[in-house]
């Protein structure tokens, strides 16, 4: 049987080259792994047990030493950084209706 199988090489290329789509400031620096690590870090950033997302055995201390210190805090957060973006874009998009809800009440 020869079926198609994602290899973890082509799954981190999926990752890169959609980071790119998103405009990440840096998508290389995207990886398959921040996938898995970023929510991790903030689950405990928000004081709870990451293990419970993962196949993790819960509260384990490899969790915290791979995944959740690695990522030092914020800065490094590919997931955070998506979500930023994300905000900022909404944040210009309400901006622009409302300039523009302006300018068609003043020409009323």
């Amino acid at each position: 049987m020869n079926e198609a199988v994602l290899t973890p090489d082509a799954i981190g290329a999926i990752v890169k080259a959609r980071a790119k789509l998103a405009d990440l400031p840096d998508p290389s620096k995207a990886t398959a792994h921040g996938l898995r690590r970023g929510p991790a870090q903030e689950i405990a950033e928000a004081g709870e047990d990451p293990t419970g997302q993962g196949r993790w055995k819960p509260g384990s201390l490899t969790v915290r030493k791979h995944y959740v210190e690695p990522a030092q805090g914020e800065a490094n957060n590919t997931i955070t950084a998506m979500r930023r973006k994300k905000a900022e874009q909404e944040q210009q998009a309400i901006a622009m209706r409302l300039d523009a809800q302006a300018r068609n009440t003043i020409d009323d």
